[in-house]
Parts: C-alpha cells; structure tokens; sequence
C-alpha cells in the first residue's frame, strides 16, 4: 500500500511540475540577438498550459495566453534601428534578456559554398584580425536533421569580432558588413547550411509536393537508395575500419590522420527530402528576417530539369512558411569549374528564376577556381550579393548585376542580341569577345565571332548561315567569358535553346 501511494504521490508531482512548466523562449532568441526593424517582431515560446505570457520590450508590453500544449506566439510593434536593449518575459518565472539590437535581419543558407568559414577565404588573417563589428551578430545553427519538424533549435548570438568570425560563413559575414558599412545600423546574419546538401532537403513537406514533377522523381531516387542500403552500409564499413587502422598508425607515427571516409549516398538520411528543413528552418521560423540569401545548386547538378521546379519552390515554400510573399530572395549563381556536368544547365535555371518577383542573382562566372570548388573569394561574392539588397530591398539608385540575356533578333546570317543591366554600357575585358556559340535547326552549336554595337552583342559563324539559336558560356568552366557592364559585373552565361522543354 506504502509504495503505492509513493507512485501515486510522484505521478502527482510529475504532473504538476508539467503543467507549471518554467517559461522559455524559442531557441533562436537570445542576449546579443539583432531583431529585425520597422516590422512586427514575432516572438514565442513554451509555458504550461494556458499561462499568461508578458514580454516588455523598448516601451512595450504585451500579453498573451498559452495554449492547451503550452505553446505561446505574440507580435512586438515594429522598432526603429537602435539600441542595445533589453527584454524580459515573464509567466511563472522571468527570462531577461540584455544586448538586444534592431536592426537588419538576413537568413544565410544553402550548401558547402555558403558555409564556407572565414578562415579558409581570400586573405583569412587579414579579414579575421579586422572583423571589429560590435553591431554585427551571427547565429550559427548547428547541424541537424529529422523526419519531423524540429520546433527549437540550438544556438548562440555573438557579436563579430575577430574571436567569433573565423568558423563562421565567409559570404553571409562580406555580405553583412557590406550592409552593416552602408547602411550604419546593426546587422543580424543566421546561418544554416550543409555542405553538398540538394534543395529538396531544404524544403518543407508541403513546399516539396508543390515541385511538381521533380517530386516523384526524386522520391523515386530515395527508394532505389534504399533497395541499395544495406550493401552501401556493408562497403562503408569495410572502409570504415580501414580506416581506423590507417588512423591508428598514422597517430603512432606522429602523422597526420586520413580523412574518414564519407557516408554513401545512401546512407546519407540528412540529405532526403524536408530533412535540413525540419532540423535547421522551421525553428527559426517565424523570426522576423528581411531576407534570404542563398548559394546552393552544386548538388543538383546531375538532374539539373529536377531543379527547375525543386528551386522555385523553395523560394515559394520559404515565403510561405514565413507568411511573407514579398521576401527578397538573392542567390548566387554557380562559379566557373572544370569536368562538371549539369553545371551550365543549373545556371541556367538560376537565370530563368529571377522572373520570380523579389529575387536577384550575383554571378560569380569570373570568380570561381576552375579546379575547387570552394573558390577562396567570397569577399566578391558577398559584395555582389548586398548589390542587390542595397538596389532591390533599400532601394539605392546603383546598378546591381551583370549583362542579363533579355531577347535576341535574327539579322540574315547573323544574331543580335539585347541584355538587361547594360544601361551603363557593355564593355569587353581583354577582348576580342569570346565565349559565344551560335547554332542553327540541327541546334550544333559553333564558335562565333562577337562584337558590340549600340549596347547590343552582334554574333555570327561562318559555318551556320541560318543561325537560330546562341548561347554564351555554355561550359562548366568557360574561361573565355569576358563580357561586362560599366559597373564591372560579369554578363550571365545562357543559351535560348530549350534544353530543358522534355521535362
């Protein structure tokens, strides 16, 4: 009877201790946080059940109730750019929160490219050693994956400085302090990537059914991987245990260790799809952010039609997770590199996107390294990026992009061709102008000599006298690109041939 009552009595405790749970906030919150200005800041957490939740910040207070599972949401009026602040939350206990700033909020996510550290860019120990920006926060979002969507997620706000820049993403850390310099307010960067990581993995449930016919397809890929798994599992850790052997003599030795070798596809459940949304976006969302920026399409590259409905409806998905259908989205498109396939294609794709409204894209055609691909100048590719935050989100009257293909016109034997963003002029860099391939029906595309006339490119080959069809650095690593505005931004490679119409 005596332990019986002692299981009761703790049921009992249990249960109460459940329904007064301590109130928290959502994992992304944080002292030396960046909140986003002149826009409703969402804030949330836990409590218990049907608690009444008070948060004061700057000269407000608001209230609201919990709901039955204990969940909580609120808006904060939109603040100006300042601070530091501070901020309490209160229910059963009181969370206080101090260092808080307004100012400018971007989210920084995609592959291997985006999280490329600071450390291992152009210049490291010069940038690391002048990384002084009290005012700029980071928040790394570490690792994680997950079959449902995760509601919190891990991770600390710190101010930039040369102790807390080095591991961080060199583009999200150039694009910022670009904005941070020219803008004079405080600049929030989240990160959230994983290296070699497709699109699909990023997307929601719902974001990855709306992709259309891409999403058959690739769950059509996961179930073959799966029919593999279990030999893949069998390879992996016959090297596996080679390479512990190979690690163990080389520590014996005094020498450096072997790299362990990595999962196979396979095996690689991080990478299905919604995985790294549920792990690493959905608790981050709703925080209030400006914007995305987004550099990712190298691990697509062998299906590239897929990405053709898989990124657009990312940048859906994401605008509706956040409620936001007007949030900038800016994304880089892929650097030259040697021996890839589908790399001309995904480019492509990454052009044809931006009739998507409130995107731009930096091109980094002349920037990349032909035989890495992570190219250590990142600096470039953040400044490209805050171009088009500064011209398309704050509107400043500069030019933000390169020569974009616009529309071309059949002359006899030869092709002209009219671009966007050339309003400054075209310019060639160490001419004569290369790079261009015109074809006719048969679309057997041949070098063809090019020229600029009247800001229009005039293109023609001596073997095609009824040309149809150009494209212009159609190549994973086409060197020979060197088409240019005034502004210095390199001309986007394309093609007007319908590579992609059977699919």
């Amino acid at each position: 009877m005596k332990n019986q009552f002692n299981i009761c009595l703790l049921f009992v405790l249990i249960l109460f201790s459940s329904l007064n749970a301590d109130i928290r906030l959502a994992g992304i919150f944080g002292s030396n946080m960046v909140l986003q200005r002149d826009m409703p800041i969402a804030v949330w957490g836990q409590a218990s059940p049907e608690q009444i939740v008070t948060v004061v910040f700057v000269d407000q207070k608001v209230k609201t109730i919990s709901d039955k599972q204990g969940r909580w949401r609120l808006l904060l009026s939109p603040v100006a750019a300042g601070g530091p602040y501070k901020m309490a939350v209160s229910g059963d206990n009181t969370i206080e929160l101090d260092n808080i700033l307004v100012g400018e909020v971007w989210l920084c996510s995609g592959q291997s490219n985006m999280g490329w550290p600071v450390r291992q860019s152009l210049n490291a120990e010069v940038e690391i050693a002048a990384a002084q920006y009290p005012h700029i926060r980071i928040f790394q979002t570490p690792r994680s994956f997950g079959a449902e969507p995760d509601s919190d997620i891990k991770g600390t706000w710190r101010a930039c400085s040369p102790d807390t820049i080095a591991e961080f993403s060199a583009v999200a850390y150039f694009f910022g302090r670009e904005l941070h310099n020219t803008l004079n307010v405080p600049v929030g960067l989240i990160h959230s990537s994983w290296g070699g990581s497709p699109v699909e993995a990023w997307l929601s449930e719902c974001g990855f059914i709306s992709s259309g016919t891409a999403h058959k397809s690739v769950l059509d890929h996961w179930e073959y991987l799966g029919k593999i798994k279990d030999n893949q599992q069998e390879q992996h850790d016959l090297k596996m245990a080679e390479w512990q052997e190979q690690r163990q003599k080389a520590r014996l030795n005094n020498e450096p260790e072997p790299r362990a070798p990595n999962p196979p596809p396979a095996l690689r459940d991080w990478f299905r799809p919604n995985r790294l949304y549920n792990g690493m976006i959905h608790g981050i969302i709703p925080y209030t952010i400006r914007g995305v920026i987004w550099y990712q399409g190298e691990a697509n590259a062998r299906k590239p039609w897929e990405y053709n409905y898989t990124f657009p409806a990312l940048i859906e998905d994401w605008r509706n997770q956040w409620n936001d259908p007007k949030m900038p989205f800016l994304y880089v498109q892929l650097a030259n590199l040697e021996g890839r396939t589908g790399w001309p294609e995904i480019r492509q794709i990454q052009l044809e996107s931006l009739r998507i409204p409130n995107t731009a894209m930096a091109v980094a055609i002349d920037i990349g390294d032909p035989h890495d691909v992570h190219p250590a100048n990142k600096q470039e590719v953040g400044y490209r990026l805050s171009l088009a935050a500064k011209a398309k989100v704050y509107g400043y009257d500069i030019e933000f992009s390169g020569p974009l293909f616009q529309k071309f016109t059949i002359e006899d034997s030869r092709i002209r061709i009219y671009f966007d963003h050339a309003e400054t002029g075209l310019v060639i860099r160490n001419g004569p102008l290369r790079g261009f391939e015109v074809a006719g029906h048969d679309q057997k595309f041949y070098p063809a000599k090019a020229i600029v006339e009247n800001n229009t490119v005039l293109v023609s080959s001596e073997r095609v006298l009824n040309p149809k069809e150009v494209r212009y650095g159609w190549l994973p690593n086409p060197e020979e690109c060197n088409l240019y505005n005034g502004a210095g931004l390199p001309a986007s490679p394309f093609t007007t041939a319908a590579y992609l119409d059977e699919h």
